[in-house]
């Protein structure tokens, strides 16, 4: 994605945390500040967001209510053009639906793209 395509979902995904109330602990990181942390995981995303609240128990999925929420959420992304990959427990990583996944870890595609890459 390009950088100003980045900054809009950005945008998009924020407006979109903040109207369900997910954007408590909630950390926006861009590929260049996730690197600078220094790590290793899910380098290549465009850019991460990091959660220690109600966004980190959705994306992993405890009940039917997280999963249905989490559906919605990578639903929104993919309609933004993106899909998201579970890095860490507490962080959430967005790549271009044109890009697969590159570190040989299991990374979630869109459904309708019918497979899982490990």
């Amino acid at each position: 994605m390009k950088n100003l395509a980045i900054v809009r979902v950005i945008d998009d995904v924020r407006d979109y945390l903040k109207q369900r109330g997910l954007l408590r602990e909630t950390l926006f990181c861009s590929h260049e500040e996730w690197i600078s942390r220094g790590e290793t995981l899910c380098t290549d995303s465009d850019f991460t967001i990091i959660s220690m609240a109600d966004l980190a128990n959705i994306s992993n999925g405890w009940t039917e209510e997280t999963d249905a929420a989490w559906e919605d959420l990578t639903d929104f992304a993919e309609s933004r053009g993106c899909w998201i990959e579970r890095g860490y427990l507490w962080s959430l990583h967005f790549y271009p639906l044109d890009r697969e996944c590159a570190q040989g870890i299991v990374c979630l595609v869109p459904k309708d793209q019918g497979e899982i890459h490990q």
